[in-house]
């Protein structure tokens, strides 16, 4: 089922309570379990260009490129990302992870980025995990290519989002975006999923 009209797949989407709340808390529980298998990454967005200290994070790759993992983690994930992408009457999920970053007194903004040019058209949608600060920033710019992201620019806010517990958040995937790691909170998880609008 598509929930969305065409003409409004440009705008910044944010639908809370996107989940049902016991499914929602299914998932909730499994991403904050000290047994869930978080990677460090030096530097979350992905861009391999930002050196500074507070630019790590963790993530648990869920798949990309068709090829997802095989464990209870996708499993439980997976109804949740084909729900996203009926919603959008998205091709395919291309591509998803969890990712979590911690405290940071600083107000850390990470660099600007955008999620991928594997694919000419794409959505990318951020469902968070938990309430916090450490707002989602989604700017006005796009880029078409990763290689010719200028993470220099002074980029104009279009919409800033603040993470809260089951609110989905979509938005064209070549659009430039970053967030920053929360300062009042000791995390900030979400579920970030990049979905092939063929």
């Amino acid at each position: 089922m598509n929930f969305f009209k065409k003409e409004k797949l440009s705008d910044v989407i944010i639908i809370d309570n996107f989940l049902s709340e016991s499914y929602f808390k299914i998932l909730q529980d499994m991403v904050t379990s000290e047994f869930f298998p978080w990677s460090f990454t030096r530097e979350i967005t992905n861009t391999n260009i930002d050196s500074r200290l507070g630019s790590y994070g963790f993530q648990f790759l869920l798949g990309d490129y068709d090829n997802f993992r095989r464990c209870s983690e996708t499993d439980l994930t997976m109804g949740c990302l084909k729900t996203i992408g009926d919603c959008l009457n998205a091709k395919r999920v291309f591509k998803a992870r969890y990712d979590m970053t911690l405290y940071n007194s600083e107000k850390f903004l990470h660099k600007p980025h955008i999620d991928g040019d594997h694919i000419p058209n794409y959505f990318s949608a951020i469902l968070y995990m938990n309430n916090s600060d450490g707002d989602t920033v989604i700017y006005n710019e796009k880029c078409y290519k990763i290689e010719e992201m200028d993470y220099d620019m002074r980029y104009t806010i279009k919409k800033t989002v603040t993470p809260k517990e089951n609110r989905l958040v979509l938005f064209e995937g070549n659009v430039v975006h970053t967030g920053y790691s929360p300062s009042n909170n000791k995390n900030r998880i979400l579920l970030n999923a990049v979905f092939d609008m063929g």
